[in-house]
């Protein structure tokens, strides 16, 4: 009992977003089944969200992208991590994302475990500095 009072700790006070999402329909859909209080602080979602499948409440713009990434960890059975940008209900957002299966005793993912972490800040950092870079940088001239 004790061990599940300070696994809820964690999970209620990491800064990352954790979600676990079920995978449904062979790997074709997938439904949050939990989330962290930092996923819903950083994202805008609600939390009657949980429950949903992924096409309920993730923004049209990302969804198929989103799925992609989920059915390529569903499918290779290895984790996967990338960086986006997305829209969410607390405006646009850069994220890091990792991907991690869950098997079954038979080797089959069942589930998906998603950390993110708001990277915007230091996305938009990274954009400014490429931006003065290539107006500092020399203009090509042609050869005389």
């Amino acid at each position: 009992m004790m061990f599940l009072r300070y696994m809820s700790t964690v999970f209620d006070n990491i800064k990352d977003a954790v979600m676990l999402m079920n995978v449904e329909k062979n790997g074709e859909h997938f439904r949050l089944l939990l989330a962290n209080k930092a996923f819903h602080d950083m994202s805008g979602f609600r939390p009657d969200c949980v429950g949903k499948e992924l096409g309920e409440f993730v923004h049209p713009d990302h969804l198929e992208a989103m799925r992609q990434n989920y059915k390529r960890v569903t499918r290779l059975k290895k984790a996967h991590n990338y960086s986006t940008w997305a829209d969410a209900p607390v405006g646009r957002r850069a994220y890091e994302i990792e991907i991690i299966p869950v098997l079954s005793t038979v080797d089959e993912v069942v589930q998906l475990i998603v950390l993110a972490r708001d990277i915007t800040k230091v996305a938009m950092l990274e954009e400014k500095v490429r931006a003065l870079q290539a107006a500092v940088a020399p203009k090509h001239q042609p050869a005389a």
